[in-house]
């Protein structure tokens, strides 16, 4: 099953590694065959003499996108691999 970001469900999901840890920022993931699309954190800008607090102090991040006008955007990176072990679960429950 391919579960995304895009369908109306998607914020019952919620996907783990082969030890139980959530992943966040995942875009799809696909229960037969492991694979999973995420976006990619990264710690943000801050000052040397500032504590790093990984509850706040994470972003995206972000490549230049050139469109079709001539202008820039940004997006996130998405990056996608296999995770072997990795399972969804919606509302807690596993997937039939």
């Amino acid at each position: 099953m391919l579960l995304n970001v895009d369908m109306p469900e998607s914020a019952q999901y919620l996907v783990h590694d082969c030890q139980g840890n959530i992943i966040p920022y995942v875009v799809s993931f696909d229960t037969e065959t492991e694979e999973v699309e995420l976006m990619i954190r990264v710690k943000a800008n801050v000052g040397l003499e500032v504590e790093y607090d990984p509850t706040k102090d994470l972003r995206l991040l972000m490549q230049k996108v050139d469109k079709e006008d001539g202008t820039t955007d940004v997006a996130p990176i998405i990056v996608k691999f296999r995770l072997p072990g990795a399972y969804a679960l919606k509302n807690g429950n596993p997937i039939q």
